[in-house]
């Protein structure tokens, strides 16, 4: 054999083996998002925070009532972390390989966010002492924009419902969960802030902990919990306490800023911009260790 042929096959070898990780993924890390995930975000972005911000500019509300800006949930939270979970979760449902048979899953998982969304707004129309505010300006009555974030809200959580009942069946083959840090940091993010909202309230002092909240921030917390556990790997090559500790460490980024929004207003920009910072750094921080495990698996480091 020439020895420039058995360069070449040597150069061809480490190609061959150049996969992705996990078993079942089919994503390329690095390589641009595709259009449905920046679409996706962009749309929830719009239709969350772009909706309400329009709302709020261009109508007119009693002066002596909470108002939009007052809450970091539906500020930060629908401008960060709700479109960065639901960009996320379709993400990395598009970088893993779909399951031979269908699932009745997405159906169930969708419903069951459907019902969840509807049961927090009817807690908040059932209580005969809420915590009023641009929304609900007395008991048992939304506002217009209340009925628009009534209606945006449980159509969030049937789509996360129904992206997360897509991913369940893809993770029983894989070793890895793309995007697992930067899940839950969105995800803890977003029930941070919102209990930051019920714990911290701003606007008008001496505000009441109300029944809506409570049920709120249960319901967004157990759910919180409940998915993280229901889309870990469970591949052959799966490692669960280094998927732990990537959620973990989402978790204390989006933790550091509901710490920041304490003390809400006056770190209003702040938080916003501590925000896009934990969910940029929970996505570069998967990328770099998707690269470094790459690497080692080719045998080139």
């Amino acid at each position: 054999m020439h020895p420039d042929d058995t360069r070449a096959t040597a150069d061809e070898a480490p190609a061959t083996q150049d996969q992705p990780l996990g078993t079942g993924e089919r994503a390329v890390p690095g390589r641009p998002l595709p259009w449905e995930v920046v679409a996706l975000t962009v749309s929830v972005a719009a239709a969350g925070f772009g909706a309400q911000a329009f709302m709020w500019s261009v109508g007119s509300w009693p002066p002596l009532l909470t108002g939009w800006p007052d809450y970091r949930a539906a500020t930060v939270g629908d401008l960060v972390m709700v479109p960065t979970l639901t960009g996320a979760l379709l993400a990395s449902l598009l970088s893993l390989s779909a399951p031979r048979e269908a699932s009745r899953l997405p159906f169930v998982l969708g419903s069951i966010g459907l019902l969840l969304g509807a049961a927090t707004q009817a807690g908040w129309l059932l209580d005969d002492a809420p915590q009023l505010n641009w929304s609900m300006e007395r008991p048992h009555h939304f506002t217009y924009p209340g009925w628009y974030h009534a209606g945006f809200l449980v159509a969030v959580t049937t789509l996360t419902g129904y992206l997360l009942g897509c991913l369940v069946p893809r993770v029983r083959t894989a070793d890895r969960l793309p995007n697992d840090r930067l899940l839950a940091c969105a995800a803890v993010g977003f029930a941070s802030l919102l209990g930051s909202d019920l714990v911290f309230p701003a606007g008008l002092e001496g505000q009441h902990v109300a029944l809506g909240g409570v049920a709120s921030v249960t319901a967004t917390l157990t759910v919180t919990a409940a998915a993280l556990v229901a889309i870990r790997p469970r591949g052959p090559g799966r490692d669960l306490g280094a998927y732990i500790r990537r959620c973990a460490t989402g978790a204390a980024l989006a933790l550091s800023v509901a710490a920041l929004s304490i003390p809400w207003p006056s770190t209003r920009p702040t938080t916003a911009i501590a925000a896009v910072v934990a969910v940029t750094a929970a996505s570069l921080c998967r990328s770099r260790s998707a690269r470094r495990g790459k690497c080692v698996k080719t045998g080139l480091n």
